[in-house]
C-alpha cells in the first residue's frame, strides 16, 4: 500500500487508464499473494502457535485456539481493507472507505450482539462478528473501487493465490501431524511445518506463475530486486551455456 498511492496518483493524472487498471490489479494480486496464506496459515495452525507461545497454559489454549482460527480468516480481509483503502485515496475517494467502515461496523455490532448471547457460539460470535464486519468493508470497498477502475482478472489475483496457498498448507500440515503422530508436539516441529509450508507456497507460486516481475516492481525496492534477478538469470544462462 505504502507505494501504491503516489503511483496510483501519478498515472491518474496522466490520464493513462491502462497503467491504472494495471497497477491496481498488482496491488491487488500482491497483498492476495502475502496475505492470503499467513490467513490460511493462522487458521490452520492457530493451536500448535498458542501452544508454541503458552506452553504452561494448555486450558487457555484450547479456548483460545478455535478463536483464533476464525481470526485467521480475517487477515486476508483485512489486508485487503489497506489495499482497497489505498485504491480510492489514489483517486481521492476519501469519504467512501469511511461509508464501508460504517456499514461494518454496524454489522459487527448487530452480529456480535446476537451471536455472543447465544448459548451454542457464545465466545466464538467475537471473532465470526469481527470476519463479517471486514468481509463487509472489503466488499464495499471493492465495489466502490470496480467503479473508478474495473478489475476482471479475479483468477490471478486471488484464484491462484488460494489454490496455492492451500495446497503448500494442507501438504505441511499433513507433514505436520505425521511429526507429532510419532514424535509428539514441539516448538521444533511446529517451525519445520511452518518453514515447509513458507517453501512450498514459493515453490508452488513459481509454478503455477503467479509471479511475475510486474508485482516485484510493486514492492519496496522492487526495481533493485528485479535487477538482481535478472543479472542472476544472465549469468545461469552463460553457465549453462559453457
Amino acid at each position: 500500500a505504502l507505494p501504491l498511492v503516489p503511483m496510483l496518483s501519478a498515472a491518474i493524472a496522466c490520464g493513462d487508464r491502462a497503467r491504472q487498471e494495471q497497477m491496481v490489479k498488482a496491488s491487488y494480486r500482491m497483498t492476495s499473494l502475502f496475505a492470503i496464506p499467513a490467513s490460511l496459515g493462522v487458521a490452520a495452525y492457530a493451536r500448535p502457535i498458542l501452544n508454541l507461545l503458552f506452553a504452561h497454559e494448555p486450558e487457555a489454549v484450547a479456548v483460545a485456539a478455535p478463536l483464533l482460527s476464525y481470526l485467521g480468516v480475517s487477515v486476508f480481509l483485512s489486508c485487503m481493507i489497506t489495499a482497497t483503502n489505498s485504491v480510492l485515496h489514489a483517486y481521492q475517494e476519501v469519504k467512501k472507505p469511511v461509508l464501508s467502515m460504517l456499514a461494518g461496523a454496524a454489522l459487527k455490532i448487530v452480529s456480535a450482539y446476537f451471536l455472543i448471547g447465544s448459548p451454542d457460539i457464545a465466545l466464538a460470535g467475537a471473532p465470526i462478528s469481527t470476519l463479517l464486519c471486514n468481509a463487509t468493508v472489503v466488499l464495499a470497498n471493492l465495489y466502490f473501487a470496480s467503479g473508478l477502475c474495473p478489475m476482471t482478472d479475479h483468477k490471478s489475483v486471488f484464484v491462484m493465490p488460494l489454490l496455492s496457498a492451500t495446497l503448500s498448507i494442507a501438504s505441511s500440515y499433513g507433514i505436520y501431524y505425521l511429526l507429532t503422530d510419532h514424535l509428539g508436539e514441539s516448538a521444533l516441529i511446529t517451525g519445520i511445518a511452518i518453514a515447509v509450508a513458507a517453501l512450498l507456497y514459493l515453490a508452488f507460486s513459481v509454478l503455477l506463475g503467479i509471479i511475475g516481475e510486474e508485482d516485484i516492481r510493486m514492492l519496496p525496492h522492487g526495481e533493485r530486486i528485479c535487477t538482481m534477478l535478472r543479472s542472476k538469470k544472465k549469468k545461469d544462462s552463460i553457465k549453462d551455456q559453457k
